[in-house]
């Protein structure tokens, strides 16, 4: 396994952040995993070269980023978590209870540090947009993948495979909160 948790440079990768050999999605392919309970046919990455490359921020790699949700683990430095966890969003809700996107589960010190790098965390928070929540339960939300033009950023593989598989296809794993509070990015950004 590759040390973590990654760099690049002096700034901290999150675990399940795709590197540019993974970006490309050309080597996808669908495979049937088990998670929350449920058997269900995934979009898998094809790569998994973490810390080759370049770090791409703005994906997340399918698998790396449902393991870390399906064996409770920080999404930044892959360790368990503790019974309370940091999530982040930037105001997404499912219901009354907040929808975590890409903000998946860390552990406290990986969350000051991604607050204090994060160029975009920070831009969220000085906006104001920036929600932080201490959670000790959530439900999974998986995410049925469709087709994307390849004008509006679809990956021509990505599209022949969906055409291809019978019944749905999903990506990555989103979290809708059950037992949390809410706390300043402020108060984590402190913390370390």
């Amino acid at each position: 396994m590759t040390a973590l948790p990654l760099k690049w440079g002096t700034s901290p990768v999150p675990w399940v952040a795709a590197w540019s050999p993974e970006a490309s999605r050309e080597a996808v392919y669908v495979r049937t995993e088990t998670i929350g309970g449920n058997r269900l046919r995934f979009m898998c990455d094809g790569i998994d070269t973490p810390g080759e490359g370049r770090p791409v921020f703005k994906i997340m790699h399918l698998e790396r980023s449902r393991h870390v949700v399906a064996h409770r683990l920080c999404q930044i430095c892959c360790e368990p978590l503790p019974a309370s966890s940091i999530c982040m969003n930037q105001g997404e809700r499912e219901g009354f209870h907040p929808l975590i996107n890409d903000g998946l589960p860390m552990c406290e010190p990986c969350a000051s540090l991604s607050i204090r790098h994060c160029p975009g965390l920070k831009r969220a928070a000085a906006a104001g947009r920036l929600h932080v929540f201490r959670a000790s339960d959530w439900d999974l939300a998986p995410v049925i993948l469709g087709p994307v033009p390849e004008a509006k950023g679809g990956c021509r593989r990505v599209n022949e495979l969906l055409a291809k598989e019978r019944g749905p296809v999903f990506g990555y794993v989103k979290l809708v909160l059950r037992r949390f509070s809410t706390i300043s990015p402020d108060a984590i950004a402190e913390a370390a």
